[in-house]
C-alpha cells in the first residue's frame, strides 16, 4: 500500500508539472531572455553582506555554494557581538543583495529558539511598486554549525519548492507584472503548492538569513486553541465535544496532506529528521469551507540531510525519536520520518506523547513494553557500530527488574 502511495502522488505531481509547464511556455514569450546551456544546473547562490572595508566599495560578495560560503566568511568581529538583535529591530529595513529592488521591513518576532529567530517581514519592491506581501524569515546564529544548516535548508527548501510547487500560467495572472514577485500558496488552489514557498537566502551582518513563506499557526498552537481547555470558546472545544485532541477525521485529513510530503521528499532523498507537532504550520479554512479543511505544511528544514548521507548523529526530538536513531545505526534513511509521523498521529489525537521517557534509555524501556524486544540484528548492529555499552546496561537493569 505505501508503495502504491509512492506510485500515485509521483505520477499525480509528474503530470501537474508537465501540464503547468506546457501552458506556461505557450503562454510567454522568452524573446529577451537569455537561454541557457542545456544540461546546466544553477549553483544555490548565497550572497554576504559585509561592512565595506577600506580601499573596498562594494558591500556585498556573491558566492556560489555553500563551500565556498563557509570558506570566506569570517566575521571581523566576535560571534557574541554579531549575535544581537539590533540589526533586525521591529521597524528595521534590510536590503536582499540577491535582488536589489526588494527589500524586507521587520513587522514583528515570531519566536526565538536555540538556532536563532524567526521575525514576521514585509517583503516589497523599491522600484516597481508591487503590493507588499507577508514573509516569515529566519535568522540564525553566527557560527559555522548554524550557516552549514542554513546552506542546506535553503538550498532543501528552493528544491522542493522549485520542483514541486506548481505556479499557474502567466494568462490567468491579474497582471503580467506580478510574474516577477515569486507566488504564495494563496494564488494556488489546493495542494498545487504543497512545500512552503521559498524566497530568498543571503548572509546579512554575518548572519544566514532564510525567507521563505508565512504561515501564522503550528499544528500545536491549532490544538491548544481548539481543543478542550483552549483558548477559544472559553476554554471549551471548537469540535462539539469533550476530547482532549483533535477529531480523527481532523487527525486524517493533515496526516493525509503531511503523508503527501513526505512521500514527495522520498524521491528527492531528503529525510526531515524533526518531525514534530512544532515543525508542522497549519493554514486556516478559507471561507465558506468547514472549519477542519485546514492547510498543512512541514516547515524547519535546519536538521534535514539527504537520504544515506550521515550529515547528523543526533536527529528527532527525543518523544519522536526511533530506535534507529536512538542506537545511532547512521546513515539513516526515510524510515525514522515515518516513526516520527506516527508518534505524531497519536499526539495529535490524545495531546500525549505516545512515548514519554527521561532519557534515551527509558525511551527504548517504553518502547520495548509497548512494542516488544528490539530485533537481534538491530542490537547486533548497534553494538558493531559502538554503542553496545548503552545497550547492555539497558538490557541489564531490565533483567534486573523482571
Amino acid at each position: 500500500r505505501v508503495e502504491a502511495l509512492f506510485a500515485k502522488y509521483a505520477a499525480e505531481y509528474k503530470k501537474k508539472k508537465k501540464k503547468a509547464a506546457a501552458a506556461a511556455a505557450a503562454a510567454e514569450k522568452p524573446e529577451k531572455e537569455k537561454k541557457k546551456p542545456q544540461g546546466e544546473v544553477r549553483p544555490p547562490q548565497l550572497v554576504v553582506h559585509r561592512e565595506p572595508e577600506p580601499g573596498r566599495g562594494s558591500t556585498s560578495m556573491f558566492c556560489a555554494n555553500g563551500a565556498m560560503l563557509l570558506a570566506r566568511v569570517s566575521p571581523p568581529r566576535p560571534e557574541h557581538e554579531m549575535d544581537c538583535d539590533s540589526d533586525f529591530a521591529i521597524g528595521s529595513f534590510i536590503p536582499s543583495p540577491c535582488n536589489r529592488s526588494l527589500e524586507y521591513h521587520v513587522l514583528d518576532k515570531l519566536g526565538e529558539g536555540s538556532f536563532g529567530n524567526v521575525y514576521l517581514c514585509s517583503m516589497s519592491s523599491i522600484y516597481r511598486g508591487y503590493a507588499p506581501r507577508k514573509v516569515a524569515m529566519k535568522v540564525l546564529k553566527n557560527n559555522s554549525r548554524h550557516l552549514k544548516h542554513a546552506v542546506f535548508e535553503a538550498r532543501a527548501l528552493e528544491v522542493l519548492s522549485r520542483a514541486f510547487n506548481i505556479a499557474k500560467p502567466v494568462f490567468e495572472r491579474e497582471k503580467q507584472e506580478t510574474a516577477i514577485v515569486p507566488l504564495t500558496s494563496e494564488d494556488m488552489s489546493e495542494f498545487e503548492t504543497p512545500f512552503l514557498e521559498y524566497f530568498d537566502s543571503f548572509v546579512f551582518k554575518c548572519r544566514p538569513c532564510i525567507v521563505a513563506e508565512f504561515i501564522d499557526m503550528t499544528l500545536l498552537d491549532m490544538i491548544r486553541q481548539t481543543c478542550d481547555g483552549g483558548s477559544a470558546r472559553g476554554g471549551q472545544s471548537v469540535w462539539g465535544d469533550h476530547r482532549p485532541g483533535l477529531p480523527l477525521e481532523v487527525v486524517a485529513h493533515i496526516g493525509e496532506q503531511v503523508m503527501q510530503q513526505m512521500v514527495l521528499m522520498r524521491l528527492l532523498g531528503i529525510v526531515h529528521c524533526d518531525v514534530k507537532l512544532d515543525n508542522v504550520l497549519i493554514r486556516s479554512a478559507p471561507d465558506g469551507e468547514p472549519i477542519w479543511k485546514v492547510e498543512a505544511k512541514l516547515a524547519d528544514l535546519g536538521c534535514a540531510m539527504f537520504e544515506r548521507d550521515p550529515i547528523h548523529k543526533h536527529v528527532q526530538s527525543r518523544y519522536n525519536r526511533s530506535p534507529e536513531a536512538i542506537l545511532g545505526l547512521h546513515p539513516y534513511g526515510c524510515a525514522i520520518d515515518m516513526w516520527s509521523i506516527g508518534c505524531m498521529f497519536v499526539e495529535m489525537a490524545t495531546r500525549q506523547p505516545l512515548f514519554q521517557s527521561v532519557d534515551e534509555l527509558h525511551q527504548l524501556n517504553v518502547i520495548t513494553s509497548m512494542l516488544g524486544p528490539i530485533p537481534f540484528e538491530i542490537l547486533n548492529d548497534a553494538v558493531i557500530r559502538g554503542r553496545g555499552e548503552r545497550i547492555l546496561d539497558f538490557y541489564e537493569k531490565l533483567v534486573i527488574v523482571e
